[in-house]
């Protein structure tokens, strides 16, 4: 077997075959000699993902989680790559994680010894069925730090007082990584676990969905270099008005900011990577305050 790093990918998860309802978990079998590759051009390109691949020297099996027959997630070693990079941080308390899935998050979170409890929010009684008694059946004291809670995880976060629950959280109730989803799901997400999780809580590609907003920025600012005057594209002043489109409206502190600085190339390229990557956390509108002496309010997003 070659394995790029120390993670071994293979057998992570024992969830069994089944089917209740509309969901299935169902057994992908792959031939010795497969090539598992950890990360593909659009994780690399957006979200910076480090690349590499699996190789084993014998048949494998892995797991995928469907709705319908549309697959939900994987336990194949780039979704697993993908969340050990937001679950790197977590490493003690209590822990919050949004969606159950597979599992693959429970019970990487569940092993650590430092996690002192993990609470799994799962809407779906199907998907608790199939998956939920399989997990960590081999560690008991990973079992008894495991609760699965079947509910909304809107509703349930939006029923906490407001006072810190959770060290930290993990949210991954989305299978597209695009900006809707970041801003239909991920930031109403982070709103909602302001005073409820102690830290910014990680979300599964996330870093892939800011790439894809600093790609806005970027392209939105090349071509205020290259038309000025419109031509078909909002202008600058355009830019800096709200719209009451949270598609434009996210952006017009920082169109502000470049109305007002005039800024060149490499400053812009390293102010749009603060913005996009800071965007929607509870820390934002401060950091954005000292480097621009503006606030930037939240936006209501309709879910």
């Amino acid at each position: 077997m070659i394995v790029k790093r120390r993670a071994i990918y293979d057998n992570v998860l024992s969830i069994p075959a089944g089917l209740s309802g509309a969901f299935a978990v169902e057994h992908v079998e792959q031939p010795t000699g497969h090539v598992f590759r950890l990360a593909n051009a659009r994780t690399a390109i957006l979200g910076g993902h480090v690349g590499g691949k699996v190789v084993y020297d014998r048949p494998t099996t892995w797991r995928r989680l469907t709705e319908s027959g549309v697959v939900w997630m994987s336990d194949y070693p780039i979704e697993q790559a993908q969340h050990d990079r937001e679950l790197a941080t977590i490493r003690r308390g209590r822990v919050l994680v949004g969606g159950l899935g597979l599992g693959y998050a429970a019970t990487v979170l569940a092993r650590r010894p430092g996690v002192a409890e993990v609470v799994v929010v799962e809407k779906s009684p199907e998907v608790v069925e199939l998956v939920a008694p399989h997990l960590v059946q081999d560690d008991s004291a990973a079992r008894r730090k495991l609760t699965v809670v079947r509910a909304d995880l809107f509703e349930y976060l939006g029923d906490l007082p407001a006072r810190i629950r959770f060290e930290h959280a993990f949210y991954d109730i989305w299978a597209s990584d695009g900006e809707a989803t970041f801003f239909e799901v991920v930031v109403p997400l982070l709103r909602l676990s302001r005073g409820r999780v102690r830290r910014t809580p990680a979300c599964w590609n996330e870093s892939v969905m800011r790439g894809q907003l600093y790609d806005s920025i970027s392209s939105q600012w090349a071509s205020l270099m290259m038309m000025p005057s419109g031509n078909g594209t909002p202008t600058l002043d355009e830019l800096c008005d709200a719209s009451g489109s949270v598609w434009r409206d996210w952006t017009v502190p920082f169109f502000r900011w470049v109305r007002r600085e005039g800024p060149d190339r490499a400053t812009v390229e390293e102010k749009a990577t603060l913005y996009a990557g800071c965007y929607g956390r509870s820390s934002f509108s401060a950091v954005w305050q000292v480097v621009a002496g503006e606030d930037v309010p939240d936006l209501e997003v309709r879910r």
